[in-house]
């Protein structure tokens, strides 16, 4: 009964640990145009993403619905983040595209959602989001846009030729090459394609526009896995055109699963220690083999044995034998033989 209920618990316990737990929620944005969602995940169950007009709906299979303290927020692309018992629903202010991954150890569910249709500001703050993320392909597209949209802003293009340079783009010398020498751009592109840029050189240009541009060639992006983290530490020291909004944090209750993890390795530990006894017990038992030999023999009172002694002698004067006498009375063939010896002593007296 102790094992039944052990092993009980411990798959009870093994169920509970094995559902899908939201540890945190990260979210951080750029501007209106972008907006990058970590969802910590704890646990080996599965969850499901729909996405809708103006919302997205996390479904969380299996899950251990932790109560994680969200507090709504109406900033940038994201009108609030709430949850509905293993639901979590991410609402909108305006029709979005959704880019989702997985990420490991720890395991994380990174959502970044993107304005629809931007404009050309918001452009600009997807271009600042591309590329802290480390997605420079995606930056690159989104200035070959705007140049074709605004050929006349040299900004974007001094811009587009920073982004080129920190890829190592073939395209660099051509994309400068349009910036003309009446531009406030020109020096500074010509100096970032002769390979003397310095890191002042954008105090050599009085517009305050020409100190951001140069934010992308300042510092060194980090295309490695690292960036796909919420806050880089280079994006610190870094002159944004767009600054994101501040990181906000949602812890949930991790220490619960650990603690429920530690209860399975304490009952499997006791369940191996009765096991190993049980074992032990069985070795040590003895049996004992009581042979209980019944006494067959019966006390016959005098008057039932002058009877049996008539009755045996009738039989043997039909010519009975010993073993048919002894099978008719129900008596063994030694009591037979008893009682004729007694039927020969009458005889003699």
């Amino acid at each position: 009964m102790t094992k039944r209920f052990l092993v009980t618990l411990i798959l009870l316990t093994a169920v509970f640990c094995s559902a899908l737990e939201v540890t945190y929620i990260d979210w951080q944005n750029y501007g209106s145009a972008a907006t990058r969602i970590v969802i910590g995940l704890y646990g080996t169950g599965s969850y499901k993403v729909d996405k809708s007009n103006d919302f997205v709906e996390i479904k969380l299979d299996n899950a251990d619905v932790s109560k994680v303290d969200i507090s709504n927020s109406a900033e940038g692309l994201i009108k609030s983040i709430e949850q509905f018992g293993d639901k979590i629903v991410i609402s909108t202010f305006c029709p979005y595209c959704l880019e989702q991954m997985e990420l490991d150890a720890p395991r994380r569910l990174v959502l970044d959602l993107i304005v629809a249709q931007p404009d050309k500001q918001q452009k600009i703050e997807l271009v600042d989001f591309y590329t802290s993320v480390g997605k420079l392909n995606s930056a690159d597209k989104i200035y070959s846009e705007l140049h074709r949209n605004y050929p006349s802003d040299y900004e974007i293009l001094y811009k587009w030729a920073c982004l080129l340079k920190q890829r190592g783009s073939g395209r660099l010398k051509e994309i400068v090459g349009k910036i003309p020498e009446n531009s406030e751009y020109y020096s500074l592109a010509q100096q970032m394609l002769k390979g003397t840029e310095k890191k002042d050189s954008a105090q050599l240009c009085s517009p305050q526009k020409a100190q951001n541009a140069c934010k992308i060639s300042s510092v060194e992006e980090k295309t490695t896995t690292e960036s796909l983290y919420i806050m880089p530490k280079t994006q610190q020291d870094k002159k944004q055109t767009t600054k994101p909004a501040k990181i906000k944090k949602l812890y949930g209750r991790k220490w619960i699963s650990g603690i429920m993890l530690l209860i399975i390795l304490i009952l499997l530990l006791i369940l191996i220690y009765l096991f190993i006894a049980s074992i032990s017990r069985k070795k040590k038992k003895t049996t004992l083999n009581i042979n209980i030999e019944p006494d067959n023999k019966e006390d016959i009172h005098p008057e039932e044995n002058k009877t049996l002694c008539l009755m045996v002698r009738r039989l043997l004067d039909f010519g009975w034998t010993n073993s048919e006498i002894a099978k008719e009375l129900k008596i063994s063939e030694e009591e037979v033989e008893r009682l004729v010896q007694l039927c020969h002593q009458d005889e003699s007296q």
